[in-house]
């Protein structure tokens, strides 16, 4: 990835990068510490998605010494899920890992109103880890995933997908 990065970095300008999660295997102070000392030495701001690997999944049933909790995320990146502008384009990062690959409560009145903001937005842009309309009927047949850990049923995405696109397009 490094080496390819080096290459394109080369031929083109980046103005900014997204890791869109599973940055690294194992959720380790160590391994964020090497990602956090990579990331500083590019010439361009990084944001981060987290996947499933990067920290301690929340129902996770015992401590992990020197394994990045929440808390820690948290501490070093900020909250999991925000928004960020890059021009006339809104950038919204969401955590399906919070709630079994569901967007619910807080994250969810997040969502509406970043949508609400980002009406004058010439692009809008949902970043997350997981494909949360993996299931929709319309896509089921096409799209597998890698790994389904932490999958709740209950989201109900394939509905609220289309209310949301509704509600952009008015």
């Amino acid at each position: 990835f490094r080496v390819g990065l080096s290459r394109l970095l080369t031929e083109r300008s980046v103005d900014f990068g997204v890791l869109l999660g599973d940055v690294v295997f194992r959720p380790s102070q160590e391994s964020w510490d090497l990602v956090d000392q990579q990331l500083s030495e590019l010439p361009f701001p990084v944001h981060l998605v987290a996947g499933n690997h990067d920290l301690v999944p929340p129902d996770w049933p015992e401590e992990l010494p020197g394994y990045l909790m929440r808390s820690d995320w948290e501490a070093r990146y900020g909250r999991t899920y925000r928004s960020f502008r890059r021009g006339s384009d809104h950038f919204v990062i969401l955590d399906p890992n919070i709630d079994g690959w569901r967007i619910l409560g807080d994250q969810l009145a997040f969502l509406d109103k970043e949508l609400e903001e980002a009406r004058d937005a010439r692009n809008l842009f949902i970043l997350m880890h997981q494909v949360l309309w993996f299931k929709m009927s319309v896509l089921s047949e096409r799209v597998s995933v890698n790994s389904g850990l932490g999958f709740q049923e209950g989201q109900d995405f394939e509905e609220n997908w289309w209310s949301v696109v509704d509600s952009m397009m008015a």
